[in-house]
């Protein structure tokens, strides 16, 4: 009779023994790993403050070589009012807009921390390019240097340009500080191109300098292309405005 009251207490202890294990190697590490979130709320509007429709995404911050990899979650703003967005709570994230349709919007990347409880509300304020306003100081077949200042009415992001000339040019120089780049796929037909490594607002402005070399005599069937555009790197590099500009004979 005691060697049975024996055996019962022993599988007592080892069943309580389980019991414990269990809960140390697998419940409690759950729990400690059970993640809080907290909601944010965004909206995205244009430069009049209305109400636009437009995708987002929230990326992670964890690689800096590719910042905007990391793609956490995504979805569409609404036409009235705040969507709503749960993300696990402090937590870094960048949080900007995609272009759908037709959109030509320049992103607006915002970096938030999500607090503990508290709800945030993230405003996209979303603009469209600007026009370039170009004013020419020289002129062409007379100096050899031409200063073009560019300004804009609002804003022009990632200014490059590509340049292009005819057979009486035997080569053209501009700014040091603007680094040559690969041909834009859809200007093969120029020359070479090359990027400011500036963006344009209506507090600034930009001299681009057109140094050139003759080669032999021009005349009025000579001239200099020079198409500038932006571009978008969180869009893929997308371009969203062109301006055409001709250095040429004055009549």
């Amino acid at each position: 009779m005691k060697g049975l009251f024996l055996i019962f207490g022993i599988l007592i202890i080892v069943m309580i023994g389980s019991s414990i294990a269990i809960y140390f190697n697998y419940e409690k590490p759950i729990k400690n790993n059970e993640i809080n979130y907290t909601n944010v709320f965004i909206i995205a509007i244009d430069n009049n403050n209305d109400y636009v429709i437009t995708d987002y995404v929230f990326s992670l911050v964890s690689n800096p070589s590719e910042p905007y990899s990391n793609s956490y979650v995504n979805g569409t703003t609404q036409k009235y009012g705040y969507e709503e967005v749960k993300l696990p709570m402090n937590t870094t994230f960048y949080v900007y807009n995609v272009n759908i349709e037709e959109q030509q919007y320049y992103s607006n990347v915002q970096t938030i921390i999500t607090k503990y409880y508290s709800p945030q509300r993230i405003n996209l304020k979303l603009l469209n390019p600007g026009k370039l306003l170009i004013t020419q100081r020289g002129e062409f077949g007379i100096d050899d240097k031409i200063n073009l200042i560019l300004s804009t009415d609002s804003i022009v992001k990632n200014l490059k340009f590509c340049i292009y000339w005819t057979k009486h040019i035997l080569r053209i120089r501009t700014n040091e500080d603007y680094s040559s780049i690969p041909l834009d796929k859809e200007l093969l037909d120029y020359d070479k191109c090359y990027d400011t490594h500036k963006s344009l607002d209506s507090s600034n402005n930009l001299i681009i300098n057109i140094n050139y070399l003759e080669f032999g005599v021009i005349n009025e069937k000579d001239y200099i292309d020079i198409m500038f555009y932006d571009s978008d790197p969180i869009n893929n590099n997308r371009t969203s405005y062109k301006e055409k500009y001709r250095l040429k004979l004055e009549e």
